[in-house]
């Protein structure tokens, strides 16, 4: 499977918006952009699907960005490594019971638990990095500034934010809903996490 380049965007398009689809027909089917189980919600941009992760990514403009995801630092990895690397976490974290949030602190100090807490607070602390680049971490104002670009510029937009990456917050709002929880069950349904079983054993 070929693998199309992830880079930070927004779109205006109706057409390409990112919507959370119901798409129990796409549970085992992989995102276009990391290669990830899609699950059962998917979001779509002019037939390429994605996983939410990457579909956040792509969709600057969504109205709860700042709620979904916060901008880091983060030059020595690809934005679609570090959604691989953010499902795992994720559903290591489900598989134990905790909740899913950036800000989440685990209820039981285990191992297991404290050692992706930890890992989720070194990546949210490269936002300082981040906010010292563009004078901010919300996604939003990355989107503001995108908007502005000429064309040419939006098209070079993976140069100018080379090393800016889109870290999920652990939530994705269907309105005033957050449906992350189920969309991360389904992840782990399809195998997406391997570490679950571990995890588990050691809840």
């Amino acid at each position: 499977m070929t693998l199309l380049p992830l880079t930070l965007s927004f779109s205006l398009d109706e057409l390409a918006a990112i919507a959370a689809t119901d798409a129990l027909d796409r549970v085992g089917d992989c995102c276009s952009f990391c290669g990830g189980a899609i699950g059962v919600r998917y979001c779509d941009t002019v037939g390429e699907p994605s996983c939410v992760l990457c579909g956040l990514a792509r969709h600057l403009e969504r109205p709860r960005i700042d709620d979904e995801a916060r901008l880091i630092w983060l030059p020595e990895m690809s934005q679609a490594g570090l959604n691989v690397l953010i499902r795992e976490m994720h559903c290591r974290l489900r598989a134990l019971g905790e909740r899913l949030h950036l800000d989440s602190r685990p209820t039981v100090a285990t191992d297991d638990r404290i050692c992706v807490y930890h890992a989720q607070q070194a990546l949210l602390a490269r936002g300082e990095a981040a906010a010292a680049r563009l004078d901010s971490a919300l996604p939003s104002d990355l989107a503001d500034a995108l908007v502005r670009l000429s064309p040419s510029a939006y098209r070079c937009r993976a140069r100018l934010l080379s090393g800016i990456r889109l870290l999920p917050a652990g939530r994705f709002f269907d309105g005033e809903d957050d449906i992350y929880p189920e969309i991360v069950d389904s992840w782990r349904a399809t195998g997406a996490g391997v570490a679950d079983a571990a995890a588990a054993g050691a809840a």
